[in-house]
């Protein structure tokens, strides 16, 4: 889900994908595409994470980069230039904070890709633990929606 320009995203996994295409503007089913993601900072800074012990760090990373896997269509005959990594551990990723997903592949049209995300437990963009537990977001949902939704 997205909302004015970014995505909000939550659950145990998360499922980075990408369609890539070469100069000519076909889908690139070829190369090494690989995934990197960091950690906005308050003061603008990052963290990347590290695919090694699946932590933020400010410091040197292990293994800064992962592998993404080319998907094919109708019954692996067909090349989709759709690339993916499901991330199965997410212990390091904070509520309320802001990501950055660059997915890079040196044959592709671009070279790289970057996404921005925010983690949430909830696919709302106000949306907090504080108050799930206090019965109020509903009623907040209904006043954003009243004051600027048409």
């Amino acid at each position: 889900m997205s909302y004015k320009g970014i995505d909000l995203i939550s659950g145990t996994t998360i499922l980075f994908e990408q369609s890539l295409k070469n100069s000519a503007g076909a889908d690139l089913a070829t190369g090494d595409t690989f995934l990197f993601l960091y950690e906005v900072q308050a003061d603008g800074t990052l963290k990347t994470f590290d695919f090694n012990d699946w932590t933020f760090k400010a410091t040197a990373c292990t293994d800064d980069e992962i592998a993404m896997t080319h998907q094919k269509g109708n019954n692996g005959t067909v090349d989709t230039g759709v690339w993916t990594y499901l991330l199965s551990t997410v212990s390091g990723f904070t509520v309320g904070n802001k990501y950055i997903a660059k997915i890079v592949n040196s044959t592709a049209m671009p070279v790289a890709l970057e996404r921005k995300f925010q983690w949430g437990g909830n696919q709302e963009d106000i949306s907090t633990l504080a108050l799930e537990s206090g019965g109020n977001l509903a009623k907040i949902k209904n006043l954003i929606h009243a004051l600027f939704i048409k």
